[in-house]
């Protein structure tokens, strides 16, 4: 691909679509917050390529930047794909070497056939110096079936940067055992009151419905976001933010 159809002008200031979680996704918000507080390395005017953005719920966190939306758009048959820059195979990115100054990529490693390949990929892609910002998930439901091969730990997740050559490597868990489990007491709720029982049988148990979904669904989620920083080694999490980047150049 050619530097011409990258976005040639600074992406201003604009809101986001729908975000895929909500504030009772735990895991969600942690990986929201790893951009948000990894944004600020990523200088203004910069290119910048979100890979498996989706529906781009992260491009108003780069304003002043030239940022670009990738997907192959095989995910979510519910999401709008209209607002991609380009559609891709991000096996074989179609951008020449070291056009990026940055890449973003979350909660996309997962569904690659070959991790490997695509950040060695991202490892072409990159300037001299540019930097990687990537979440991947330690633990998730099986979820976009068929396109759901991988789950990685902070070893796996070194390992594979390091084979693709890059470099300056910092992999942290995002949440601990807390958030974990907030992320999975609200499915208890809906194991116990599914909603294709029949109408009558949901009616009956409505007042056993009700406050299961407030204890389960809602406080629960609250509590743990609020009791995970007692959980200091973080080894039980949803998954991890990794920041690398491509030697060479000014990082």
């Amino acid at each position: 691909m050619e530097p011409s159809l990258l976005p040639p002008h600074p992406t201003p200031a604009a809101p986001s679509r729908r975000d895929p979680g909500s504030r009772r996704d735990l895991g969600r918000r942690a990986v929201t917050r790893f951009v948000e507080e990894a944004a600020p390395a990523v200088p203004p005017g910069a290119r910048i390529l979100d890979l498996g953005a989706g529906e781009g719920w992260y491009r108003d966190r780069f304003p002043g930047r030239r940022y670009a939306a990738v997907d192959f758009a095989l995910g979510d048959p519910r999401w709008d794909y209209g607002g991609l820059d380009v559609r891709a195979d991000l096996h074989r990115l179609p951008f020449r070497d070291g056009c990026a100054d940055a890449v973003l990529t979350t909660q996309t490693l997962e569904h690659l056939v070959d991790p490997q390949e695509f950040l060695r990929e991202v490892a072409r892609v990159l300037r001299p110096g540019g930097i990687l910002l990537l979440t991947a998930p330690q633990s998730f439901r099986e979820h976009q079936p068929p396109h759901d091969y991988w789950r990685f730990t902070r070893w796996s997740l070194r390992l594979l940067a390091e084979r693709a050559g890059l470099v300056g490597i910092e992999v942290e868990p995002l949440g601990g055992y807390f958030a974990f489990m907030g992320d999975r007491l609200p499915a208890f709720h809906r194991y116990l009151f599914p909603k294709r029982r029949p109408l009558l049988l949901r009616a009956l148990l409505l007042p056993l419905s009700l406050p299961s979904k407030a204890f389960f669904a809602w406080f629960c989620p609250f509590a743990c976001a609020r009791l995970d920083p007692l959980d200091r080694k973080r080894t039980w999490t949803n998954g991890y933010g990794m920041k690398a980047r491509k030697p060479g150049g000014a990082a």
